[in-house]
């Protein structure tokens, strides 16, 4: 049964097979010790397989055939590099292998021929490295149901695989110089957003694209310090009448965010500063019940957030000050001269974008918030692609960045275990699609991945193959072997 799997993905997700995916590896089941599989991998592949990361142990683990490889073990070169894969069988302890080919544009031919073989289309994409095949098997432990088939899936295994959280985006240097809410306006109109840095791999992109005469003083990225996302821990928007959410009692100066790391709040005097959330305080809950609100002070000190935990579990929260009322009644707790955490919190660093990313590059001693006024952040190229806070009005060079979409067409062969299973039934094309995306999750695949059936000429998706010639058959068995 053939049908054609039209694959929607990030394009960007899939040029990271030139770093990410270096090499594509080959399970072979022919038993061989290890100097003969050694060999072998060396005459057909390039060697052995090397495993660089827990990606790579993701592929081979859904790459194997485990009926046939169980157990496996990893063998060290004196530097203590994983230089090879080895599996074995949980009885016969002998082994099957893993090859490996690094990634070059050469390996093209075999993979055509790899294609060919498995009656696979081979697709290249513009602007990206062409793409070799591999055949995986999705199987279930459960017992058959007519929603069962065998899917035979011949996909860019490199290219799926590097489909992930490690090269997103296309970066795109602006060098006319703008403050950061310029330049973030300009991105979103023209781009998607300012950039979002995930990682090195990121960082050292942006270091070989920036044009170091033209950023000497540094380029704006996606980074905010969310200065004005103060909020209460107790969230429930029916406890505070209009405007009482908003209500606020500083210190003259204050909140001043000393040295970029004050994030929650305590109350001294009857009133407010902005705190470091680590420093260890006594604290104020509230106990609520319909309209009366007791605040409640607790001696033991503790940290903002545990203090949180605190009043969660033995009170409603930590308090909420809504008016004056509130507010002496709360300082009247507190002992003269000392501090006790309330509930009011903001967060610190964001990404334009909204992205949830934790990766930091900062410079030592960064960020500072010198002056009191550094709430963006450039990259510095002199420094390593380093990061600093420094003013938000300042006009700087900045990077934006852009997700494209690209369509990839994959033929592929299915084999139906019920001879009565309607393939082109939309119910079942349905499934099957949930067990493809099922598939690419278990591989590691992230993103924004759609999966679809392309219909054919004549409305179907699937049509039946001819019955194989005896020649053809035999022929086909030999080259699988």
């Amino acid at each position: 049964m053939d049908a054609v799997l039209l694959l929607v993905m990030a394009a960007s997700g899939l040029s990271a097979v030139s770093s990410q995916l270096r090499r594509q590896y080959h399970f072979v089941y022919d038993q061989k010790n290890m100097p003969e599989a050694q060999k072998y991998c060396r005459e057909t592949y390039t060697d052995l397989a090397t495993v660089d990361n827990m990606e790579d142990v993701k592929i081979l683990n859904h790459t194997a055939d485990n009926s046939s490889v169980v157990d496996s073990e990893y063998s060290h070169d004196r530097g203590g590099e994983v230089t090879g894969s080895w599996m074995r069988e949980r009885e016969r302890m002998t082994s099957a292998k893993g090859c490996r080919s690094d990634w070059n544009p050469e390996l093209l031919q075999r993979g055509q021929g790899l294609c060919k073989r498995d009656e696979a289309l081979l697709t290249e994409l513009p602007g990206h490295p062409p793409a070799t095949s591999l055949k995986c098997h999705i199987r279930t432990n459960r017992e058959p149901t007519k929603m069962d088939a065998v899917l035979l899936l011949i996909m860019a295994a490199s290219g799926l695989s590097a489909v992930s959280s490690q090269l997103r985006r296309q970066y795109h240097f602006v060098y006319d110089q703008k403050n950061m809410t310029e330049a973030q306006k300009y991105c979103r109109a023209t781009y998607t957003d300012l950039a979002t840095v995930d990682n090195m791999e990121d960082v050292t992109t942006l270091i070989n694209m920036g044009d170091l005469n033209q950023v000497f003083q540094g380029y704006w990225i996606g980074l905010y310090d969310d200065l004005n996302s103060w909020r209460w821990s107790l969230s429930d928007t029916s406890f505070y009448r209009d405007g009482e959410a908003e209500f606020r009692q500083w210190w003259p100066g204050q909140p001043d965010n000393y040295i970029s790391r004050e994030h929650c709040t305590a109350m001294i005097n009857g009133q407010w500063n902005d705190v470091d959330c680590m420093t260890r305080y006594r604290s104020v809950c509230m106990d609520v019940r319909g309209l009366n609100v007791t605040f409640v002070l607790i001696e033991t000190g503790m940290n903002w957030t545990e203090a949180q935990s605190y009043c969660r579990e033995h009170h409603t929260d930590l308090a909420s000050v809504r008016n004056m009322t509130e507010n002496q009644k709360v300082a009247d707790l507190v002992p003269a001269g000392q501090e006790a955490w309330i509930g009011l919190y903001r967060d610190s660093w964001k990404w334009s974008d909204g992205s949830d990313s934790s990766f930091r590059h900062w410079k030592q001693g960064q960020p500072d918030n010198s002056g009191g006024k550094e709430a963006c952040v450039v990259g510095s190229l002199r420094y390593s692609g380093i990061w600093l806070d420094i003013p938000c009005d300042l006009n700087r060079p900045f990077v934006c960045y852009i997700t494209v979409t690209t369509k990839q067409v994959i033929k592929v062969r299915l084999e139906r275990k019920d001879s009565s299973l309607d393939l082109n039934d939309p119910a079942v094309m349905e499934q099957m699609l949930k067990e493809v995306q099922q598939r690419l999750k278990d591989q590691g695949v992230k993103g924004d991945v759609k999966v679809s059936w392309r219909k054919q000429a004549d409305g179907k998706v699937f049509h039946e193959e001819e019955e194989e010639t005896k020649e053809k058959k035999t022929r086909r068995k030999r080259d699988e072997i």
